[in-house]
């Protein structure tokens, strides 16, 4: 497995130590940072698969940071840990898109789970975004080959046809049924609802 590049924010270096050790002999690549700020200012500029963010730390505060990374890089899986926990912050740091929130002192085996499982939800994010990236591909050839739009024709009934598809595909339908004699363009309909939505 490919090692992760983590981030540990936590101002206490026992905290940081114990964790970094931990994570660095699971084969995993560490920085640890003591300031609320600092860990703002690497997540800026450095990548991370992950985060582990102490709720009370000198400068930013853990939740005002996990908000803020919500907004830079909300796919990037965030875990809250804190020595003052209670059901009222973990609740927020949830709703603030964290991805785990664990109770200091924090159990080893219980953050290799939680690492496990931001693994997990990574490859899926991956997976999801290639084919994304693939249909995408596989959906411009196919408006390449049949030119840009699927529904051709200015006559007052193709205009009509044109509308009622503009009109479904904005309202967001979970399904959409279309009806018609064979040979009248259904499928011709049906691609360009499906353009239209992708």
């Amino acid at each position: 497995m490919e090692p992760l590049r983590i981030l540990i924010a936590d101002d206490e270096e026992i905290v940081c130590r114990t964790l970094g050790e931990y994570l660095q002999d699971a084969g995993h690549r560490v920085v640890t940072l003591d300031d609320g700020n600092k860990a703002l200012q690497a997540l800026t500029t450095d990548e991370f698969d992950l985060a582990v963010i102490d709720v009370k730390m000198p400068g930013l505060d853990g939740l005002s940071l996990l908000s803020q990374l919500q907004e830079m890089r909300p796919v990037m899986p965030v875990v809250i840990i804190t020595a003052h926990g209670s059901m009222e912050t973990a609740i927020q740091a949830l709703r603030l898109g964290a991805t785990d929130f664990l109770l200091k002192p924090v159990k080893l085996i219980e953050l290799h789970a939680v690492i496990q499982k931001c693994r997990r939800m990574g490859e899926v994010q991956a997976d999801r975004l290639h084919l994304r990236e693939t249909l995408g591909g596989l959906q411009a050839l196919e408006r390449d080959r049949l030119g840009a739009r699927g529904i051709v024709g200015d006559s007052a009934a193709t205009r009509e046809v044109r509308k009622q598809v503009e009109a479904a595909v904005k309202a967001q339908c979970e399904a959409i049924l279309v009806t018609g004699e064979t040979g009248t363009g259904k499928e011709v309909v049906a691609r360009e609802v499906h353009f239209q939505a992708a």
